[in-house]
């Protein structure tokens, strides 16, 4: 076997077993990102709204929900960390913040993390700001249960 594909595959097994549950650093390079800010800690390459997350992927992306779905995630995916620093996820309800949650992001490539809210029949208009350590928010993503 090629040398260079052995090395990849032990790195890769490394950073799987000390991979964590809520945010996990990986080594896959995401492309089409938005131009980077000037001194921002992190690049956002994705920010979305899922049914769940597997395999620190999400799925079931949308902008609408159906009222039955109980719990929604906001997935994250940060580039071109850095420095170690923390992001909050502001869960808002028809423009009234309902929820917060601090999540680490640690200095490196590439580090990917979630947050949930239970929003069983919680019908109307949602959004998840994400803001940096500063308290600024960097994105926002809008979605809708109905």
């Amino acid at each position: 076997m090629n040398k260079k594909f052995i090395l990849f595959i032990s790195v890769v097994a490394l950073l799987m077993a000390s991979s964590r549950v809520y945010a996990q650093q990986g080594m896959t390079q995401t492309t089409n990102q938005a131009p980077a800010q000037e001194n921002a800690i992190f690049n956002v390459a994705k920010l979305v709204v899922c049914t769940g997350v597997e395999n620190r992927t999400p799925v079931g992306v949308a902008e609408t929900f159906s009222a039955s779905t109980q719990t929604v995630y906001a997935f994250l995916d940060a580039t071109k960390i850095t420095e170690d620093t923390q992001v909050t996820f502001v869960w808002l309800y028809n423009q009234k913040e309902v929820s917060k949650v601090e999540l680490p992001l640690k200095q490196g490539f590439r580090w990917r993390t979630f947050a949930s809210k239970t929003v069983s029949g919680m019908k109307g208009n949602w959004s998840v700001e994400l803001k940096d350590v500063n308290g600024n928010t960097v994105k926002t993503a809008k979605f809708e249960i109905e």
